[in-house]
C-alpha cells in the first residue's frame, strides 16, 4: 500500500514509514510542484547534488505521507515550526504528530496521534572505535559509557548507536534539541537490551511516560522511536514508494 490512501494510527498505534533515498527512488514530480519556497531554498543550499536529492526525496515522502492522513494533497501540507525547529503540523491537525529523520540512502517518518514522537535512524559510518568511545565520554552519560566502553571490540558498535538513536528519538520527541543535555539523561544500551529511558535529571516523571523503542531498518543502520504515552503502543512499519500515478514531465 502506498502512503495516498490510509487510515489514520488509533491512539494504540504508530506507524513508522520507511523511505528509500536512493537516486532510483526519487519522485517524478517537480519540487516546486510539492515544496515549500523555504524548503526549496533549503534543497538548494546542498552543495552536493545527492544530499540534495535525498533531501527532496524525504520531504516529497513526508508531504504524500501526511496528506494521505489529512485527505489533503502533498503541496497543501501546513508546517509550523517551534523555537527549537521541530516541524509541526497546522493546529488544525495537532492531533496528528509526526517526526522524520534521515541517514544515508534510508529516512523514516513516524505518525501517531498518541502523543509527542520523535524518531531517529543512523547509518553506521566506518570510524575506529576509539573515536565511537571519545564521543561516548564527551556527550553520554556515565552510566552510558561505561556500558560501551564494556562491550568489547565486537559489542562497541552495537552499543553506541543503539544508545545514540535512543537518545537522539528522546530528545526529538520533546522537540527541544541539544537544549536538553544529553548527559542529563540514560538510556539502555545495546541493542539485544530492551529500548528503555532509565533516568533524567532533565525531566525525571519521563521515566514513567517516555517510552522507547528500537526499529526494523536495513543492515548498517540502526533507528529508535520514543514516545511521550505511559501505555505501551503497537508499531507499525511501512514502505512509503513513489506513486504509481506519478509519470516524468
Amino acid at each position: 500500500m502506498t502512503a495516498r490512501q490510509h487510515p489514520r494510527p488509533s491512539p494504540e498505534t504508530v506507524d513508522v514509514w520507511s523511505i528509500s533515498l536512493a537516486p532510483a527512488m526519487s519522485p517524478s514530480t517537480r519540487p516546486n510542484d510539492v515544496l515549500s519556497p523555504a524548503e526549496i531554498a533549503r534543497a538548494e543550499r546542498f552543495v552536493q547534488p545527492k544530499h540534495r536529492q535525498r533531501f527532496i526525496t524525504a520531504r516529497t515522502a513526508l508531504r504524500e505521507i501526511l496528506g494521505s492522513y489529512l485527505g489533503l494533497p502533498p503541496a497543501a501540507i501546513c508546517f509550523r515550526i517551534n523555537a527549537h525547529g521541530k516541524p509541526y503540523l497546522d493546529p488544525a491537525s495537532a492531533m496528528l504528530q509526526f517526526n522524520l529523520s534521515h541517514s544515508g540512502d534510508w529516512a523514516l517518518c513516524a505518525v501517531t496521534t498518541a502523543g509527542e514522537v520523535g524518531v531517529d535512524i543512523e547509518r553506521v559510518r566506518p570510524r575506529a572505535q576509539a573515536y565511537r568511545l571519545k564521543v561516548a565520554r564527551r556527550f553520554f552519560s556515565a552510566h552510558e559509557y561505561h556500558a560501551i566502553n564494556s562491550a568489547g571490540p565486537a559489542g562497541i558498535d552495537s552499543a553506541f548507536f543503539s544508545g545514540w538513536t535512543r537518545k537522539e528519538a528522546y530528545i526529538k520527541c520533546h522537540g527541544k534539541g541539544l537544549a536538553i543535555p544529553l548527559a542529563t539523561f540514560t538510556v539502555s544500551i545495546g541493542a539485544t537490551t530492551p529500548a528503555a529511558l532509565i533516568q533524567s535529571d532533565w525531566n525525571p516523571v519521563d521515566v514513567t511516560q517516555c517510552r522507547l523503542y528500537d526499529l526494523d531498518v536495513p543492515a548498517g543502520y540502526y533507528a529508535a522511536l520514543a514516545l511521550l504515552n505511559t501505555k505501551p503502543v503497537r508499531i507499525c512499519q511501512l514502505n512509503w514508494s513513489v506513486p504509481a500515478t506519478s509519470s516524468p514531465e
